[in-house]
This record gives C-alpha cells, structure tokens and sequence, in this order.
C-alpha cells in the first residue's frame, strides 16, 4: 500500500478485456472517495477539460468534454483553449439534451466557434465580451507562435503557468502581435 495524497493505492490485477477486477476496483475508488468525503462544488462557475472536439456538417463544432468542477448550463458563455460561444445544445452518452451538466459528468457540448484541442481546459465566464476577447487574445498570441516557429533556434518560448512567452520582441512586432 503506497499513500498519496492521503489516498492508499493498493496494487490490483485487471483486465478490462476479460472484465477481472473491475467490479473490486470500482468498489475500492468508491470506498476511498467516500471515507475521503470527495465532493466538487456544484454552485460554481463551471470548468473541466476538452477530451474531444470535431466538425459535424448538420451540426458545426462538436466538443466533448469533461466537467471537473462547477455546473454547466444551456446558455453558459464558454471559453476552451482559444474558442469560445454560448452553449446552444448539451448532450449526454445517449445523444439526448440534457438542461445541464454537474461535476464529473462527460457531454458533447455544441455552442464553440472553432474545435478546441483535447487536453484544454474550459471555463465558463460572466459574459460574452470576457469570453471573446481573451479567446481573440489567445488566437493572436497562438498565430503569432505559428508564425515565428520557423526561426525556433532564435526564439526562447517559455510556458508559464499554461502562458507563452517569447521573450524576442521583434518578431512578435514584425507578426503584429505585440501591443
């Protein structure tokens, strides 16, 4: 048994092709979720993570994503990576609409301007303007590192807390990116 984060993990045999172990490993988490009182707030402003997104011709931009952390409602001002857009349509793993969506729950969530990458983060903002303009933002700063990629041997990018930074301001003012 190792301890982690007050967690313990007990090494386990499975097999998700022969179905061994599942039901004692779902017990287990179960268990320990529970004695830890694991419990996310559902009052908040949602956010979670992108899983997958794609393009639907009926439909557009299709992303199913994970929520981690608050509710996520029909009408919600969405932000993931550098799209955003009001949630139109939630859909659960059966297809059908759903009015909202709590924490660790996984929906298609129709609504983005763009196909967010899987692995980004979503949250949801106060209003539509906030939303916009820190996609538009991140648009113009993920172009302007597209566009200098090229000279990468003069360029120093550093990723602080999920922001780049290059730290070569001229290139950034021949792309027209820096303000």
């Amino acid at each position: 048994c190792r301890r982690q984060r007050k967690m313990c993990i007990r090494d386990r045999d499975i097999s998700a092709k022969v179905g061994t172990g599942v039901p004692e490993i779902l017990e287990k988490i179960l268990l320990e979720a529970e004695m830890l009182d694991l419990k996310a707030n559902p009052e908040r402003l949602a956010q979670g993570t992108v899983i997958e997104a794609s393009l639907d011709k009926g439909k557009g931009y299709l992303s199913t994503i994970l929520v981690q952390k608050g509710t996520l409602k029909v009408g919600d001002f969405v932000l993931a990576g550098s799209f955003s857009g009001k949630v139109k349509v939630l859909l659960d793993e059966r297809g059908e609409a759903r009015n909202d969506a709590g924490p660790s729950t996984p929906v298609v969530l129709l609504g983005l301007d763009g196909a967010p990458t899987a692995g980004d983060e979503f949250h949801v903002m106060e209003s539509e303007q906030e939303a916009k303009k820190i996609a538009s933002r991140r648009a113009q700063l993920q172009s302007c590192l597209l566009y200098t990629s090229d000279a990468a041997d003069d360029m120093q990018c550093v990723d602080l807390g999920g922001r780049r930074i290059i730290k070569k301001c001229t290139e950034m003012l021949v792309c027209g990116c820096y303000q």
